[in-house]
C-alpha cells in the first residue's frame, strides 16, 4: 500500500510538471528552465549533464539500488522529448532535436526490452509519441533494429514489419533475412485476433514469408 501511494504521488507530480511545461510552451515562454528543474527533481541531474554523458553512463546514473529504474528512465525520456520539440520548432536546431529524440528512445527501449516496472501514467503512450517523432528522421541500422524489437515487444506487428522492410532494403539486407523469416514464422503461430490487433492479416504474413523463400 505504501509503495502504491508513493508511486501514485510520483506519477501525479510528474504529470503536473509536464502540464506546467506545456503551458509555458503554449504561451511561447521559455520552458527550458522548467524542464531543467524537472530533470534535477526526478533524476538529480541537470539537462546539460544528461545531454553530455554517454548513453552507457546515463543508463548507469538512472538506477535505484543498483538496478535500472523504469520510472526515472521514462521521466527523463519524456523530458528529453519536450526539449526536442522546442529545438525542432527552430529549423537551425534540428540536429539537437534528433539527438534528444534518439536519446529518449534508447531509454524507452531499455524499459521495454528489460521489462522494467513503471508507475508513470500512460507511459506507453508517452513512448509512442516520442517514437513517432523519431521515425520522421533518417535512422541508423542500430536504431532501426531497436525499433523493430520495440514494436515486436509492444505487439505492433505492422510497424515491426515496416522496420524490417527498411532493414531488408539497407546495405546489410542479407543480415536481416533470417530475422525476417523467424519473425514471420513466429507471427503465424499467433491467433488471427492477435495479428489483427497488431494491424496485420495472416494472409499478409504468409505472403511476406513466401517472398523470402
Amino acid at each position: 500500500m505504501i509503495k502504491k501511494n508513493i508511486s501514485k504521488l510520483l506519477s501525479e507530480e510528474f504529470k503536473n510538471n509536464i502540464d506546467k511545461i506545456h503551458k509555458l510552451k503554449d504561451l511561447n515562454k521559455d520552458a527550458f528552465p522548467a524542464i531543467d528543474d524537472s530533470f534535477k527533481r526526478f533524476s538529480g541531474m541537470s539537462s546539460s549533464f544528461i545531454n553530455s554523458v554517454s548513453m552507457k553512463d546515463l543508463l548507469n546514473f538512472l538506477k535505484t539500488n543498483n538496478m535500472p529504474d523504469g520510472n526515472k528512465l521514462i521521466i527523463v525520456s519524456a523530458l528529453l522529448f519536450e526539449e526536442g520539440t522546442i529545438f525542432e520548432d527552430n529549423e537551425d536546431n534540428i540536429s539537437e532535436a534528433f539527438f534528444r529524440y534518439e536519446r529518449a528512445f534508447n531509454l524507452i527501449y531499455t524499459v521495454f526490452n528489460d521489462d522494467l516496472d513503471c508507475d508513470i501514467e500512460n507511459y506507453t503512450a508517452l513512448s509512442d509519441t516520442t517514437i513517432e517523432r523519431l521515425t520522421q528522421y533518417e535512422l541508423s541500422t542500430e536504431t532501426m533494429e531497436k525499433l523493430f524489437k520495440y514494436f515486436k515487444i509492444t505487439e505492433n506487428y505492422a510497424k515491426a514489419d515496416d522496420c524490417l522492410y527498411e532493414l531488408m532494403n539497407s546495405s546489410d539486407s542479407n543480415n536481416f533475412k533470417e530475422t525476417a523469416i523467424n519473425f514471420y514464422h513466429e507471427l503465424l503461430s499467433k491467433s488471427d485476433e492477435d495479428l489483427l490487433k497488431g494491424n496485420l492479416k495472416r494472409s499478409e504474413v504468409e505472403e511476406y514469408l513466401k517472398e523470402l523463400s
